[in-house]
């Protein structure tokens, strides 16, 4: 079978199709009329060869082929000289084949939400496809700008949202099956549980002061008295967020119960409900929690003795709803042998892990620690998920890839294909990653491509992926753009022995374990802590050395010699350079070349930022 520019094909679906498959054949038609070929949905018996068949449902020649696919895996076979069959277990499965036969066969790239690569080729022998694929990962979100957009997010068959608006996704027909959260709140969400679970009167909600006035000893007790929020400087500080529930309270399973039932009532269509304790340590001092606390080893079993409890009040009315708890910060370690009910779903956050690095390797990572906030429960992520496979039936992963400062060089392309294998093979059944929330940071759209690309595919190579969105987004420049991504990965170019958080955060001392450590029961030994990391949290911000800075002029400017009159280049080749500038800025002394090049170029961006996001506070911070 072969397709030609100029060719007429027919995209053969039925009378009346499925939402998703009539989706389907509009990409696929609007795909190839962009390389030249003519395509039009038609039924069967219309259909002139060459033919592409899309088909739901296991029909009788293919039935063995597609057993055991999830929904969204898909087959390709070509059955004869003129007819290609795009077929799955139902309507997902054939628009994920759609997409597949595109990138796959054809070649066509997704890069950005506003660049499409388009295959260069005039022939495309399309005879003889056998292809199977069933994606490792059932739920598959990607928390980048890129990924905001619906043609983008679709087109890499992302099906999970979660911190961006969901309806934005649902509304639109390819992603109108996505899983999401129901209410408003995917984690730290215990409070507006609590309040859904007080009404005054049936049908009337309080609010969480309402719940507080009434009943302060649902909340927890700290320093004699009951809090709903504290500024306890002498705690650690996790988050704005402050106080917490009480676990042990006699009446808490029944009213987190109800305010679940609330929730679900209120979005039928959610996959999820979290049961996330706040974003802080403030657990509850008690009598009853201290005791349960110490009759099971800790507070976090408490917490998910609680979930257990609740998840077993929700099953018999809503069989079908997964309870998503985090396992973050203090509930992060695995409750020794406590095996969870079957709706629960367990998110683990790994959030102090090195991003540079590997789960499973780096002392900081197997050890775990290495710097004074980060005790061994809150690392070691490859044990910790060994672990919490045992207890959990259902398993996702909050995996963290943003960083912070955005615009800080940093080597955030490393360790992803491995650490996503590494998820597949202990069991992880979805991934949620947090990535960048700007789209002026040099190498998001390479992060986006690489990330999403993984999600669907882990099996695939990162340097390979690195290298093809290199060379299809940066075409001429991209020689100099891989040069300068390998010169920022390069362990060389950062300046450890002159880093001035290093003293603090890469020794540890008694102190450190008693006033940190506390809080997570841990009584660590010293003499293992200490060995420089290449860590820091939210990323790794040592300086970079002044060899750095003038490799990477070298590179960039030798690159825009070359591409001085394609503007469009040029301006991806200047999101580039602007995290030099940033670096050298904080870094640089002040009669420096590039300081200059700061000054005229990076303040008048800086400046721009601060205008389309001023209304973002929270973006602007992470700038």
């Amino acid at each position: 079978m072969q397709l030609m520019r100029g060719d007429r094909v027919s995209i053969v679906i039925s009378p009346q199709p499925e939402p998703m498959v009539e989706q389907a054949a509009r990409e696929l038609e609007h795909h190839l009329r962009q390389i030249g070929i003519t395509a039009s949905p038609v039924t069967a018996a219309s259909a002139r060869p060459p033919a592409i068949v899309l088909q739901p449902e296991a029909a009788v020649n293919f039935a063995d082929d597609i057993a055991g696919l999830s929904r969204d895996g898909c087959i390709l076979r070509t059955i004869d000289p003129g007819t290609l069959v795009i077929a799955g277990p139902g309507e997902r499965a054939v628009l994920n084949g759609v997409y597949m036969f595109l990138e796959k066969v054809l070649g066509f790239r997704w890069l950005t939400p506003t660049v499409t690569h388009l295959p260069a080729q005039t022939r495309f022998d399309l005879s003889g496809i056998r292809m199977r694929y069933d994606p490792p990962f059932a739920y598959r979100s990607l928390h980048n700008i890129y990924a905001w957009n619906s043609d983008w997010a679709a087109r890499h068959r992302l099906n999970y949202f979660v911190d961006h608006n969901p309806r934005q996704f649902l509304d639109d027909p390819r992603l109108r099956d996505s899983f999401y959260f129901a209410g408003k709140e995917h984690c730290h969400n215990v409070y507006e549980l609590l309040a859904l679970g007080c009404p005054e009167t049936d049908g009337a909600t309080m609010t969480i002061k309402d719940v507080f006035a009434r009943h302060p000893d649902y909340f927890c007790l700290l320093n004699g008295k009951h809090q709903m929020s504290t500024a306890d400087k002498n705690r650690p500080a996790v988050s704005d967020q402050s106080g917490q529930i009480c676990l042990t309270h006699p009446d808490m399973d029944r009213l987190l119960v109800r305010g679940i039932r609330r929730l679900i009532e209120s979005d039928p269509g959610a996959s999820f409900v979290a049961l996330s304790l706040r974003d802080n340590y403030d657990y509850c001092q008690c009598d009853t929690c201290r005791a349960a606390a110490a009759r099971l080893g800790g507070m976090n079993h408490v917490f998910f003795e609680l979930a257990n409890r609740v998840a077993a009040g929700i099953e018999p009315i809503y069989p079908h709803i997964l309870i998503n708890l985090l396992a973050y910060h203090g509930t992060q370690p695995p409750p020794g042998n406590l095996h969870l009910h079957p709706n629960i779903q367990i998110r683990y956050c790994p959030i102090r892990i090195s991003q540079y690095h590997a789960f499973d390797e780096s002392e900081h990572n197997t050890v775990g620690g290495l710097n004074f906030e980060t005790p061994p429960s809150m690392a070691r992520p490859a044990e910790q998920l060994r672990q919490w496979r045992r207890l959990c039936k259902h398993i996702m992963c909050w995996y963290y890839t943003l960083h912070l400062p955005e615009l800080q060089p940093q080597p955030s392309l490393r360790a992803h294909d491995r650490n996503l294998r590494m998820m597949q093979a202990l069991g992880v059944e979805g991934v949620f990653i947090e990535d960048l929330y700007v789209e002026e940071n040099a190498l998001n759209p390479v992060r986006a491509y690489v990330l999403a690309s993984l999600l669907w595919d882990p099996a695939q190579d990162l340097d390979q992926l690195v290298k093809e969105f290199v060379g299809l987004y940066y075409r001429e420049a991209a020689g100099a753009v891989l040069e300068y991504i390998r010169l920022l990965h390069d362990s060389g170019s950062w300046d450890w022995e002159n880093w001035p958080e290093a003293d603090g955060r890469s020794r540890w001392s008694v102190k450190d374990c008693e006033e940190s450590w506390g809080w997570f029961g841990e009584k660590p030994d010293p003499a293992i802590y200490q060995t420089p990391h290449f860590f820091t949290l939210y990323g790794t911000r040592p300086p970079l050395k002044p060899v750095f800075f003038d490799q990477a002029a070298r590179i960039l400017n030798g690159a825009e010699s070359g591409i001085r009159d394609n503007p469009e280049l040029r301006s991806r080749l200047d999101l580039v350079r602007m995290p030099v500038l940033y670096a050298a800025r904080k870094q640089l002394p002040p009669e420096h070349p590039l300081q200059k090049e700061a000054e005229r170029v990076l303040v008048p961006f800086l400046e721009v930022l601060r205008r389309r996001y001023g209304d973002r506070p929270g973006v602007l911070s992470r700038l």
